[in-house]
């Protein structure tokens, strides 16, 4: 093959060929550029007028339901009737048919008693604590969504749609009642089903919105995913999105690239502004068009370049016959045929003075063969001694990277073990209970509100408080546990033959002893720990982490400085 290639005739072969293939990548990738561009602004500009068409239609939604709230809390029936007249009552039960998605109309007095209501429901019921109350004794009021807590025992529903087991979530609308004087007589509201916004969005999605891997996307004002509920708490809007531009290509955190259009919902003027709607495509999908026109640019440029390699190499046997002849005597005269005479029939005045060069250059040749054979046995035995000093270097050099391996899995700031240590102590614990059948618990816990611990008294302090908890939690767990940074603020512990009542009396004990110790510099911090008990049936250590992680997320949404057992 590299005598092939070799030759002159290959040479101009592969010569012109490589020009022609560069020409053609040139011009495909310039074709393809700016057919990227120009679909890449259609595809955006669509998604950014789907987003744009949701956002409207939401707005306009909830601009409806509160106008209409206004308008019936103005009723002369609130304004002179007892607010727990059986006329009130019908009255609220017909507002509530006039829009499907109303789960509740009431009426509550200015002590937060619900007197009349659609169906009767939390009639005698306190509601002096909802926010809906609170700021609906005040002014027209529209609250953001929210998981149904004293209605859905009413309700007797556990679920609004039991396929994905989303929990009923619901906005509120209310207004302030007044009577004849102005004085407050209670608040009108009503609680709308979140489901109305999937029905917007269906209603807006174009035709093949699903083989188009279109998906819409509702966040709050601090971008946490509200709609749909199966991406909450798995899927997160990137930081580095920005809701002020048309639209944008971004890596999510799904590991996919996408392009991606974000619109603000607002509800009276750009000051208010309430959620967003965010629309994204997977670049591969939008751009489709794009990757079907660069393979044929591709396939023509293939078929240009072998049709000139091919014009190519057969104008180049003239050129290269009298060369391939000197070429073959050449090597005769390099294997030890030193009396060859190199005769080469040309016209060529370059050829006619390199054959004279050449058998100028064939006595030397011989002379020099022998200098070589010198020089080579002392190029061996400095190839002997670099050898040597290799070897004894790759062994320093083992050493060094095993010591490397310690490092990369201790944490630096707490000394402990780091993620890396805690996944492979997590996989080993894992394979030994498949083999033996016996249980092993992980507590998962994190440092309650340690944002304000670095906000209110510094990173140093922050990195303080880490390395006392590291400290607090090597003195608690056995010396068969094993304990590890699992990232930020987070510290996982892996409680190798330990049921699920022993792992809650220790994540129990390790929530009072950092609880009770005086961090420096700060006073006391709380932690929050979920406990998970590993099953025959998980696949892999994943999935323990997962429910740990789970009875976490609901330590914290249940106040904070506890210990929750995830489900077994």
């Amino acid at each position: 093959m590299a005598r092939l290639l070799s030759s002159l005739r290959i040479r101009l072969t592969l010569l012109f060929g490589t020009l022609a293939l560069l020409i053609g990548i040139t011009a495909s990738l310039y074709i393809n550029y700016f057919v990227s561009l120009r679909m890449t602004e259609t595809k955006g500009e669509s998604i950014q007028k789907l987003a744009q068409s949701i956002a409207m239609s939401i707005s306009e939604n909830l601009r409806e339901r509160q106008r209409e709230v206004g308008l019936l809390a103005q009723s002369p029936l609130l304004i002179h009737a007892p607010l727990n007249s059986p006329e009130l009552r019908k009255s609220l039960d017909r507002t509530k048919n006039t829009y499907r998605h109303y789960a509740w109309v009431g009426m509550a007095d200015i002590q937060g008693q619900v007197q009349s209501s659609s169906d009767g429901l939390l009639e005698g019921e306190s509601v002096a604590a909802r926010p809906w109350f609170i700021n609906g004794l005040k002014s027209s009021f529209f609250g953001d969504v929210h998981e149904a807590v004293l209605l859905s025992k009413y309700l007797n529903v556990g679920q609004v749609n039991d396929t994905n087991s989303e929990p009923l979530r619901f906005v509120d609308f209310a207004a302030p009642v007044f009577d004849e004087q102005g004085k407050v007589r209670g608040v009108l509201a009503t609680h709308a089903h979140w489901r109305w916004v999937d029905e917007v969005i269906q209603r807006h999605l174009p035709d093949g919105s699903k083989a188009d891997a279109i998906e819409v996307f509702i966040t709050n004002k601090k971008n946490d995913i509200l709609s749909p509920f199966a991406a909450i708490g798995k899927l997160t809007i990137p930081a580095q999105a920005n809701l002020n531009q048309a639209y944008q290509i971004l890596g999510w955190s799904d590991q996919g690239t996408y392009l991606v259009s974000s619109v603000t919902i607002n509800l009276y003027g750009e000051s208010e502004q309430l959620w967003h709607v965010v629309v994204r495509q997977p670049v591969a999908q939008a751009l489709s068009n794009v990757s079907e026109l660069r393979q044929r640019l591709w396939l023509l440029g293939l078929v240009t370049t072998l049709i000139l390699m091919l014009l190519t190499y057969w104008l180049s046997r003239a050129i290269s016959a009298p060369i391939e002849q000197l070429s073959a005597i050449a090597s005769r005269v390099a294997d030890g045929d030193e009396y060859t005479e190199l005769r080469v029939q040309s016209t060529t005045r370059e050829l006619k003075t390199l054959i004279a060069s050449l058998n100028a250059m064939t006595s030397k040749l011989i002379k020099r063969k022998r200098e070589l054979l010198n020089i080579n046995d002392q190029l061996e035995q400095k190839v002997d001694e670099r050898t040597f000093e290799l070897k004894k270097t790759n062994l320093e050099l083992a050493s060094l990277a095993q010591q490397l391996e310690l490092l990369a899995r201790q944490d630096a700031l707490t000394g402990i073990g780091n993620r890396m240590s805690a996944d492979e102590h997590l996989q080993q614990e894992h394979a030994r209970m498949l083999r033996t059948e016996n249980p092993y618990c992980i507590l998962l816990m994190d440092i309650d509100y340690f944002k304000k611990v670095n906000d209110n008294y510094g990173h140093a302090i922050g990195d303080q408080v880490l390395q006392q908890v590291a400290e607090l939690l090597k003195t608690a767990i056995r010396n068969s546990d094993m304990v590890a940074r699992y990232g930020g603020e987070e510290f996982i512990c892996v409680l190798p033959d330990t049921d699920l009542t022993g792992a809650a009396i220790l994540a129990e004990k390790i929530a009072r002893l950092i609880e009770a110790y005086a961090m420096p510099g700060c006073g006391r911090v709380t932690v929050s720990i979920g406990v998970a008990l590993s099953r025959v049936d998980d696949k892999d250590h994943d999935e323990l982490v997962r429910r740990a992680d789970q009875a976490l997320y609901a330590a914290k949404a249940n106040g904070r400085n506890q210990v929750v057992l995830a489900a077994h």
